[in-house]
């Protein structure tokens, strides 16, 4: 994809999400949070193919532009979930992040309607909604979990997704 190819579609768009926590009583406990996408031409069943957002190169698209693997698989290898393109994000200005999603390489995230076509959709954001968004996503992943447990408490020196955050 280059800025001399025309997109299948060019959307305005915003980031959705549902967050999804599970706890898993273990020695030590541990606490699964995922946060399921919604955008724009999204499959609608969505939150039953293991697709959730990288929150880590979310954040990362919005400071520079490049190829992230914003949809990402829960295990963290996006062919697990038959994903096989990165999230194409360039910056044209300073107000607007646009996604380029290539419609075979990201297949399983988009409406099966664009199974049939050769070529990748364009969305687009604008920057402060984006970054709100973003925002809001780091508040629902601190506030994930229990009382019982404690999102602080779980592996508070290692490399998980919050940690990083």
């Amino acid at each position: 994809m280059n800025g001399n190819t025309v997109p299948l579609a060019e959307c305005p768009a915003r980031l959705g999400w549902t967050l999804a926590d599970e706890t898993t009583y273990a020695d030590p406990p541990w606490l699964t949070v995922r946060l399921v996408p919604s955008f724009p031409e999204c499959h609608p069943a969505i939150h039953e193919t293991g697709i959730v957002f990288d929150l880590l190169d979310l954040f990362h698209s919005a400071q520079r532009p490049g190829g992230y693997f914003l949809l990402n698989c829960t295990c963290g290898y996006p062919p697990d979930a038959g994903i096989e393109e990165m999230v194409l994000v360039s910056h044209p200005d300073a107000d607007t992040i646009i996604w380029e999603l290539d419609v075979h390489g990201l297949g399983p995230t988009l409406e099966d309607y664009w199974a049939w076509h050769s070529g990748f959709l364009r969305l687009i954001f604008q920057r402060k909604e984006y970054e709100a968004d973003l925002r809001a996503m780091l508040r629902d992943v601190r506030s994930a979990g229990s009382k019982a447990l404690p999102v602080e408490a779980l592996d508070p020196g290692g490399w998980d997704a919050y940690e990083q955050a």
